[in-house]
């Protein structure tokens, strides 16, 4: 199976957009569980 060059660098900027969400949302639930562990 071959994808071309500009398919796969699609994919590889929406996967980075992705990641990007995710690691703000894994720190936003460290905050929040650091909040919570703290403030309990």
């Amino acid at each position: 199976m071959f994808l071309p060059p500009a398919f796969l660098a699609k994919i590889g900027r929406e996967l980075e957009k992705q990641n990007q969400l995710l690691l703000v949302y894994a720190l936003y639930l460290i905050i929040l569980s650091l909040y919570l562990i703290i403030y309990k």
